[in-house]
């Protein structure tokens, strides 16, 4: 009973000191108003950790309590000599302004509004001292900091945001860059090229300074909301279609450098065969390969593969991986204690990884507690291992790699690079759709304004590990699409090559024979293995990101997976690129398979991307629901799937074996 009666106390003066400026706040019960809030309250009760969302206590004083309460009750315990100057202020602000006929109305008014915006800020701050001294019987330090009175040039950054406009500057570029690879023929075909990639290379700058603007404003990983995906995954599928057209030239060293950071003993023989990663020569005539052509270096592997002209010798490169691996042993050290040691999240926050299974109190372990273990200990081996090495490699490839430009030049792999335009290309373009979607959408589709965010994106770890990885999935997923089109593209409007038969005529005349089949347009092979090397990346990082997700709603939710409808489709993407890569691998299909199956994995993440959230609008993640749209996503499947249905009637018409019968 003592308890109830404390509650209730509790509760009655918490009421009590909310009416006083209730009378002055215009907002609607249950709804958002229009009330104007510019410095912050001295109500106790919004800053306990304890606070309820019945409760719903204001941090912010109401503009019109500023203007128009009583200094002796409502406003008893404000500092009084800088309300009655805010409202000095705003009274000449006011005449100053209504006094029309006055001849230097403008400077008057302008001068008035600079004396009433420093007395803002003078009461705003001397609240802030008064908030230390408040009865708060346990302060939630994130609610107080959240919520003090700005310092001078705090909305500097957000001006320099909104006049910069970065990215329109990002989809300008990307519109640059794919004009000039489309133009990159003839004579100018090289400079066009490196000029695109320059431009490329500029149109990323400004969408990913813009993304890390919205990120020094709010504090938050820019992928809060679709609109941020979406600018993500256009800066993702132009750097990705970037770095792997540059890959001849960076490639080297970073293979370089991750070989000098390995451990110095070996894990397996030195004469241990490698795994392929890429479809096996001895399947190569199941994917169409003509035999004349198995052994010959292609755009994707390069002409340079087998040359040798190491910088170090075997010993110094020995020496160098004994070097660095006390350095290595450090670093996964860092690892391990910034999982399971350091805490993360709102409150008292959480270890990211646990070295035990988590059971409640008065209770057993359960299949999803242990699943969520496992998966914490798989991620932590994977970063402890992965992380340090990949680090260090990414630092050392920046002094290896001019070194091996200066030994071996950089003229074939220049030649390379501009042989892998499709990359790029299909980068720009992809990035272009999507900086364009995003920054012409209407707000109802996809909102750029930066608002508050939701308690379960309130958690910057998980938020960054999971939402950035599997968002640049669908940056992987949208680059094969484009070359997955654009190898469409020449398979209906391209030039098919007759090839002489290879089966033997028959003895007599009346015996069957085929007549010459023709072979795809020859540009469609390597567009093949660059549709295949993308899916590769789809793949992993479609993984990764489940797998991060999986462990992030553990934290969020309570449960490690749960068959929500996002989770459903996540799967579901990964498994169609998973089986395409199979069965590419094996034998199933060609190269038109590939191009084929690149606009249905496309089509599974659209679905899981926007179908789930605006289309079935179920589900937990409802942080990511909008509306609008539908017609034109519709619009455009439906015309993708036409082109390739097109595109495939071409190809059976030209690839066919026909058969004749004479007599």
């Amino acid at each position: 009973h003592w308890a109830a009666l404390g509650s209730r106390t509790r509760d009655l003066v918490r009421l009590t000191w909310e009416v006083q400026t209730a009378l002055f706040d215009n907002t609607p019960v249950g709804g958002a108003g229009n009330t104007l809030r510019l410095v912050p309250s001295l109500n106790p009760f919004a800053l306990e950790e304890a606070r309820t969302p019945e409760e719903n206590p204001q941090p912010w004083l109401a503009w019109q309590a500023v203007l128009e309460a009583s200094l002796r009750e409502t406003l008893a315990e404000y500092p009084h000599e800088e309300i009655l100057g805010v409202r000095k202020a705003f009274r000449e602000a006011a005449e100053a302004y209504q006094d029309r006929t006055a001849p230097n109305r403008a400077e008057r008014f302008s001068a008035a509004m600079k004396n009433f915006t420093h007395s803002v800020r003078r009461l705003g701050e001397a609240i802030n001292q008064d908030r230390q001294k408040l009865p708060v019987r346990k302060l939630d330090k994130a609610a107080f900091q959240a919520t003090q009175y700005p310092p001078l040039g705090a909305t500097d950054l957000e001006v320099h945001y909104n006049q910069l406009d970065p990215f329109r500057a990002g989809w300008i570029g990307y519109l640059a860059a794919a004009v000039g690879f489309a133009l990159s023929f003839g004579r100018l075909r090289r400079p066009m090229f490196w000029l695109s990639m320059t431009l490329l290379g500029i149109a990323q700058f400004f969408i990913l300074y813009g993304l890390g603007l919205r990120y020094a404003i709010t504090g938050w990983a820019p992928v809060t909301n679709m609109f941020e995906t979406v600018v993500f995954t256009a800066l993702t599928v132009g750097m990705m279609g970037w770095l792997l057209a540059l890959w001849p030239l960076l490639g080297p060293g970073l293979r370089t450098a991750w070989k000098w950071t390995a451990w110095p003993i070996p894990w397996q023989r030195a004469d241990a065969p490698e795994l392929p990663s890429s479809p096996s020569a001895e399947n190569a005539e199941a994917l169409g390969v003509p035999s004349s052509q198995k052994s010959l270096p292609t755009p994707e592997t390069g002409g340079t593969v087998g040359k040798e002209n190491p910088i170090l010798s075997p010993r110094s490169a020995a020496i160098a991986r004994w070097v660095l691996t006390p350095l290595r042993i450090v670093l996964m050290a860092g690892v391990f204690c910034g999982l399971t040691q350091v805490h993360y999240g709102e409150g008292e926050g959480y270890t990211v990884v646990s070295l035990t299974p988590r059971i409640e109190r008065g209770g057993s372990l359960t299949a999803n507690d242990l699943a969520a273990w496992l998966a914490g200990w798989a991620f932590l081996l994977g970063s402890m291992w992965y992380a340090p090495r990949a680090l260090l490699a990414a630092l050392g490839s920046i002094g290896i790699t001019p070194m091996l430009w200066f030994r071996q030049g950089v003229r074939e792999a220049c030649q390379q690079a501009a042989a892998r335009k499709a990359y790029a290309f299909s980068g720009a373009v992809m990035g272009l759709i999507g900086a364009l979607l995003a920054y012409y959408a209407p707000p109802t589709v996809l909102d750029k304004s930066i608002g508050s965010l939701r308690p379960v994106l309130r958690d910057n770890f998980w938020l960054t590990a999971h939402v950035l990885t599997i968002t640049a999935s669908y940056g992987a997923g949208a680059l094969a699409l484009a070359l997955g089109n654009l190898a469409l593209f020449h398979y209906l409007f391209g030039r098919y090559q007759p090839i002489p038969s290879e089966f033997p005529e028959g003895p007599s005349e009346a015996s069957e024979s085929p007549r010459p089949i023709r072979r795809a347009p020859p540009a469609c092979r390597p567009l093949a293995q660059y549709i295949y090397r993308s899916m590769q990346v789809a793949v992993l990082l479609l993984a990764a990101g489940t797998l991060l997700g999986a462990l992030w709603a553990d934290v969020a939710w309570g449960r490690f997976w749960g068959w929500d409808a996002k989770e459903v489709w996540a799967l579901i993407s990964l498994l169609v690129y998973m089986a395409v890569l199979h069965g590419r691998y094996i034998g199933w299909f060609g190269d038109f398979g590939l191009a084929v199956f690149s606009v249905l994995g496309a089509t599974s993440i659209l679905m899981a991307w926007y179908g789930v959230n605006y289309v079935l609008d179920v589900g937990l993640h409802s942080y990511g629901r909008g509306t609008g749209g539908l017609g034109v996503v519709l619009g455009v499947v439906a015309a993708n799937w036409l082109f390739l249905g097109a595109a495939a009637v071409r190809y059976y018409l030209e690839t066919r074996i026909r058969k004749s019968i004479t007599s």
